[in-house]
């Protein structure tokens, strides 16, 4: 008789490998099954779970258990290591009643009586390899200190290791992007009239490398999934949009556009070094192959971090400049409209278009110097760079001055980018991780751009063609003779397929 073959149970690491390796045409089942010492039928099982698997290898903290198990109270369990992370990357010191205590708060806001014990911490652990440590050395109490620290110990290991051109940074910012100056002239004796303020913000996301060559899309958040202004295909817009419930950014929302950026350099077999910022939004666990993600040092960015070296604020000085010129222009058109009106008519649509605008009109020069501020270059001759990159190259509006300009752009500096999250949030959080999200163009029913005018009818589409070409023509833009084309053939198209329509309604009739 023979011998019963024992079940071999790899652990998620392993099948993750095991399914990579089939994914060469040349190689069968057997033949991966033998390497790895597990029977065919255990193969062939694992190929189809195989979207299961790899959902579980990017979500778990411990890809070498062998057994997934969820453990009592799953959903209490996931947020609290959410709310772990989250502390975590604040500095903070978690002791194990501490869990304790966090998980059993999270379990009575979820309206649970749950009191976890001693074993089911030790589990909790083991699922996300989470472990006990001794600090290592002295924490450094000054930002200085520790930003040197950090560049004479960790940077010259980045600058040997990869080219500028795969040295990048990433940080976000929040942007009013309808607002307006808060001061203007008038006549002595007189009150400027105010208005109410446009508050209506996004969160961008800017990424450049390190010897400006090259940036990356931006990504803006918006709190609406798809604002009525927006084209049906999201793919269509012109930067890369996400949203979430205050146009945070949110811990899932960096680790997709990282392992969207991952794929593609995976793609061409490319290796590149991140640098970002170490806070709550920015998980340190995220699964990647080509990006190796480096934290800088806690409440260092205003001392080290390119993008807030004068990177960020030089976009929003460009973008500052052409809405106030757009705004102006509207206002000197129609002398019958308010500023308010104006800004209430700018659609989020518009923003993006405006933002990606900016974006392009930052220098790689500017991009550069502000690496070099920060000290990120080998020359130490070139490491005492210390101009202000901030306004270089933005024309001032002509209604200010330099110095009311830039208080303009600084207006909404201080706007929160991502904040820490109640319990309910956090299992709201943990909840939605739990699942496969895919990302699609719903409508929502709070739109935060129910200002938006209704789409163009296709007469006026016509009579701005028309208007449109007068001007050129008028005006003796050669140039524009192209895209004005582009453009009317595009209207003449919607007309000739809005006639067929017609055409065909009419005989059903």
């Amino acid at each position: 008789m023979a011998e019963k073959r024992k079940r071999v149970d790899l652990p998620l690491a392993q099948k993750v490998e095991l399914l990579k390796a089939l994914e060469s045409p040349v190689v069968s089942q057997a033949t991966v099954a033998k390497k790895f010492a597990v029977s065919t039928s255990q193969v062939s099982r694992l190929v189809k779970g195989k979207v299961e698997i790899l959902q579980q290898f990017e979500n778990n903290g411990n890809p070498n258990r062998k057994r997934q198990r969820a453990g009592k109270n799953e959903e209490v369990g996931n947020a609290l290591f959410l709310w772990f992370r989250q502390k975590l990357s604040q500095g903070a010191r978690i002791s194990g009643p501490m869990l304790k205590q966090k998980a059993a708060d999270l379990a009575a806001a979820e309206g649970t009586d749950f009191m976890p014990s001693d074993g089911w911490l030790s589990r909790w652990k083991a699922r996300h390899n989470v472990v006990f440590k001794k600090e290592e050395g002295e924490r450094q109490d000054s930002d200085w200190s520790a930003a040197l620290d950090w560049k004479h110990k960790i940077l010259p290991q980045i600058l040997d290791s990869y080219s500028p051109n795969d040295i990048f940074n990433a940080d976000e910012s929040g942007l009013f992007f309808r607002d307006f100056p808060e001061k203007g002239h008038c006549l002595k004796g007189e009150e400027l009239a105010g208005s109410k303020k446009a508050k209506d913000r996004i969160t961008a996301l800017l990424c450049a490398n390190m010897s400006g060559s090259e940036r990356r899309p931006l990504l803006i958040i918006g709190n609406s999934k798809q604002p009525c202004c927006f084209p049906k295909d999201l793919n269509r817009l012109p930067v890369d949009y996400a949203s979430s419930k205050k146009a945070w950014m949110t811990g899932q929302l960096f680790q997709q556009w990282l392992q969207k950026w991952d794929k593609s350099l995976c793609t061409r077999n490319r290796h590149i070094c991140l640098l970002v910022d170490n806070c709550s939004a920015h998980p340190s666990d995220i699964r990647l192959t080509n990006i190796n993600l480096k934290f800088l040092p806690s409440n260092t960015t205003s001392v080290m971090q390119p993008m807030g070296m004068g990177v960020i604020k030089n976009w929003k000085a460009h973008y500052k400049s052409c809405l106030n010129r757009r705004m102006i222009t509207a206002l000197d058109a129609d002398p019958e409209k308010k500023a308010k009106d104006v800004s209430k008519s700018i659609t989020l649509l518009d923003v993006l278009y405006l933002a990606k605008e900016s974006w392009n009109a930052v220098s790689s020069q500017t991009i550069l110097n502000c690496f070099r501020k920060g000290g990120f270059c080998k020359d130490e001759a070139a490491d005492v760079f210390d101009g202000d990159e901030s306004l270089v190259d933005v024309p001032v509006p002509e209604n200010m001055t330099p110095e009311e300009f830039e208080e303009f752009v600084d207006m909404d500096k201080d706007v929160k980018i991502a904040a820490d999250h109640t319990d309910a949030e956090i299992l709201e959080a943990a909840s939605d991780s739990k699942r496969v999200k895919v990302e699609t163009a719903e409508e929502d029913s709070e739109s935060d751009d129910n200002s938006a005018p209704p789409p163009l009818t296709l007469a006026q589409k016509f009579q701005m063609v028309t208007h449109l070409r007068q001007y050129v023509q008028e005006s003796g833009m050669q140039a524009a003779l192209p895209l004005l084309r582009m453009v009317e053939d595009k209207v003449q198209s919607e007309a000739a397929q809005s006639r067929k329509q017609r055409i065909i309604d009419s005989y059903f009739k």
